[in-house]
């Protein structure tokens, strides 16, 4: 909640047309999402995509959060039109997470997860998040155990040093352990 709030905050400093986006008629917000520009905007854009992305998934047993995904979809949209290299790839990696939140009986899109998820792995095949939340979002999702595993494995054995990614590919690897364990059960 706090992320997101200062990162609607600091959209609203940014742009003062972005400042009531979560209200907007969903018309009004698509104009405005379109309007956004790699220049100037781009990091605004998502960081306030990235964390409502990740509000969405920690509150995805709510409905009113998943109310909100259209939303959340159309504007990481924007950020990968822009720029899906944007910070090691991870635009690709939200968009996949987003993609696997529902189901396909619900609506979800597997196979569109997918294909994010592995062209972010090809961005950069350093930042190893993307392959942790591959395994989590789709290939648990999918009951894919063999990928699941192969992925986090891959993990596991690959080198967590690489600029700027260090910290968040060790916190990949404690997360690649725990699905692991998890996985003997869940499938």
């Amino acid at each position: 909640n706090k992320s997101l709030g200062f990162a609607f905050k600091a959209m609203c400093l940014h742009r003062k047309t972005a400042c009531n986006l979560q209200k907007m008629e969903f018309e009004d917000y698509e104009a405005e999402i379109a309007d956004f520009k790699k220049d100037k905007d781009l990091p605004y854009l998502y960081a306030l995509a990235s964390a409502w992305t990740s509000y969405i998934q920690l509150t995805s047993a709510d409905y009113n959060s998943i109310a909100q995904l259209g939303r959340v979809e159309l504007m990481m949209k924007r950020v990968v039109a822009l720029d899906e290299n944007y910070e090691n790839g991870m635009p690709l990696v939200y968009m996949g997470a987003l993609s696997s939140i529902l189901p396909p009986s619900f609506g979800g899109k597997p196979e569109v997860a997918k294909d994010y998820f592995e062209r972010a792995i090809k961005v950069n095949p350093d930042n190893l998040i993307s392959k942790v939340l591959y395994a989590e979002s789709f290939a648990k999702l999918m009951f894919e155990q063999e990928l699941h595993d192969r992925l986090l494995n891959e993990v596991l054995e690959a080198d967590s040093n690489y600029h700027g990614l260090t910290l968040q590919n060790e916190y990949a690897k404690t997360e690649a352990r725990r699905l692991l364990v998890e996985g003997e059960e869940y499938f």
